[in-house]
């Protein structure tokens, strides 16, 4: 509910701001009349809030109801030809949120993805018990036949991010999924991982994608796998971080900086063979090959 109160402030600082220096609201351009927003709500027979329907460029429609998947309540928000159904449970922690693809004939509307939230306080005697993380949320485009699965750490941090291809599907094959385990009955291939980490001040320290690759497009087994990553030095607060590159656990580039738009950039073949290319106001100003140790300017 906190965003429909966001949205009843915002309609009314705005209808303030209109008349802020005094004059009638009447008196003032075009303009500004369009961007105030219409809403309006209709409460149930206990007052809670039942309908909220807000008009800016667009018309949006809000609706409460009791949840059909759990105790608690369930939000609809619909916007053109998109519909989407949060769920929360009985403490309003939201855990389902579904988007709809809606069209004139109900059979032609469709499901196109569908997102679970699933909190360390509730799984915690799970397998998953053993990793460090606070939300882990498992994303499920039915078009595309893809799984995101993400893991946010207690301060909301991303720390790391998988992508599954859905194999086994077809026309006859639809994807389903079971509420109670929020698990689709299908085989999954990993096809990316991505992995972050931070210093106490929330900045990224590393960065690393881990890419695996397949002989063919039903393969379940591994081909091979790419690896690449980034790693940041905080040296200076008014520098960008010095940024060190690795494929495939080899030193790839390193970029160090004395500003913003002043850096120097090597661009390693192997150990003894780089290249070092300098910038100035963002331009390259030099670039030396060094090749067993000699230096030779370009």
């Amino acid at each position: 509910m906190i965003f429909l109160c966001a949205l009843d402030l915002y309609a009314q600082e705005n209808i303030q701001t209109a008349s802020s220096d005094g004059s009638p609201a009447e008196e003032k351009s075009e303009t500004k009349k369009n961007i105030i927003p219409e809403y309006e709500h209709i409460l149930d027979s206990s007052s809670r809030l039942h309908l909220f329907t807000y008009k800016d460029e667009n018309l949006e429609h809000f609706a409460v109801h009791n949840s059909n998947k759990s105790s608690g309540r369930s939000l609809i928000q619909h916007t053109g030809r998109k519909t989407k159904r949060f769920f929360y449970d009985d403490q309003l922690k939201l855990f389902c949120v579904e988007l709809w693809n809606i069209e004139k004939k109900v059979a032609d509307s469709s499901l196109e993805k569908i997102t679970y939230y699933f909190y360390t306080t509730d799984i915690a005697k799970t397998k998953y018990s053993k990793r460090d993380f606070s939300i882990e949320v498992k994303e499920i485009a039915l078009k595309d036949n893809k799984l995101f699965q993400f893991f946010y750490d207690v301060s909301g941090l991303l720390i790391e991010k998988n992508e599954y291809s859905i194999m086994g599907v077809d026309e006859k094959h639809k994807i389903e999924v079971s509420d109670k385990y929020r698990e689709i009955p299908f085989s999954l291939r990993r096809e990316y991982s991505f992995f972050y980490k931070y210093d106490s001040a929330g900045q990224i320290v590393s960065e690393e994608e881990i890419h695996n690759e397949y002989r063919t497009e039903s393969a379940l087994r591994v081909n091979k796998t790419t690896t690449r990553k980034n790693i940041y030095e905080y040296l200076d607060s008014n520098c960008p971080p010095v940024t060190t590159f690795y494929e495939n656990n080899i030193l790839r580039m390193k970029t160090i900086y004395s500003s913003e738009k002043d850096y120097v950039q090597n661009i390693y073949f192997d150990s003894n063979n780089y290249v070092k290319v300098q910038f100035k106001d963002g331009r390259k100003i030099s670039e030396v090959f060094y090749i067993d140790g000699k230096a030779y300017e370009q």
